[in-house]
């Protein structure tokens, strides 16, 4: 396991002192409007990353409600609300500097400040580029991702977002970003791992137009060579399999509005069946 207090190493770029980095950053930040934002010196491309907004109450209760009657875990509600914008950022910095310590490929941190932190670019993210890929070409990059969660798992680690969103490509390598979650400081390492794959899994299914049955053939399938992938993986697995009765629970509850709303409640159908398939029922 990765401590959040490793010292955070600033990786300068030449002839760019950290005060021009993060003028750069906070303007190209108060340009767009949003807390993250890409910008570029010298033709080097950069992210500049503000602290975030706290997850909205309502959808804090209800993740916490699944952690207790799922998981059978607790967390406090500051934690799952992510409420204190500029120790998450600190935080992230520790997680980034640790993982890039132990080998791992995350972006380099080159300034870092209170209210912003720069990153060096590493390439568009894996759900962009789904977008024009063959469905070869998209299975090959799916199993590439999935394979690679299982080794990080393997390694110990978990990432606290592991949707295709926080995943890109650069020069052929496969990097995670953003580490604002630290769910990892309150739960078991099996609970946090299993989050990760639900995460993965859930955020490729019905994407880009797929239907319910494409989704779950894809789900059942990624599920299943992640375990084969990680053979020691039994704690996830048995993560997994107790929150079946919640996850079937709460399909009952919300079947009429199945076909009512979007993509969201039709997640937890194909993430219902995918998990039947893949590992039983419970």
């Amino acid at each position: 396991m990765l401590s959040a207090s490793t010292t955070v190493r600033i990786l300068q770029p030449s002839g760019e002192s950290t005060t021009e980095l993060l003028q750069a950053a906070r303007e190209s930040l108060a340009a767009c409007g949003r807390r993250v934002a890409t910008f570029s010196i010298a033709n080097e491309l950069f992210v500049a990353k503000a602290p975030g907004s706290p997850r909205g109450t309502a959808q804090a209760f209800l993740l916490k409600m699944f952690c207790r009657f799922a998981l059978g875990q607790s967390l406090p509600m500051a934690t799952l609300r992510l409420a204190d914008g500029a120790r998450r950022l600190a935080d992230e910095a520790a997680r980034l500097a640790a993982l890039a310590a132990a080998g791992e490929a995350v972006p380099q941190i080159v300034a870092f400040a209170a209210d912003c932190m720069v990153l060096r670019h590493v390439g568009e993210t894996l759900e962009h580029g789904l977008r024009g890929m063959s469905p070869t070409e998209t299975t090959e990059a799916l199993d590439a991702a999935i394979d690679d969660l299982a080794r990080f798992h393997r390694a110990g680690h978990w990432h606290g977002g592991a949707q295709v969103k926080n995943l890109t490509r650069n020069a052929g390598q496969l990097y995670r970003i953003d580490f604002e979650e630290d769910i990892g400081a309150y739960l078991p390492l099996p609970i946090v791992q299993a989050y990760d794959l639900i995460l993965l899994v859930n955020s490729v299914t019905l994407l880009h137009g797929m239907d319910e049955r494409t989704s779950t053939e894809l789900a059942t399938h990624l599920l299943t060579r992640y375990f084969d992938r990680h053979q020691a993986g039994e704690e996830i697995r048995a993560v997994l399999r107790r929150a079946q009765p919640a996850l079937a629970a709460a399909c009952r509850l919300l079947a009429p509005w199945r076909y009512r709303r979007g993509r969201s409640l039709k997640r937890i159908y194909v993430l219902r069946d995918a998990l039947h398939e893949s590992i039983g029922r419970h």
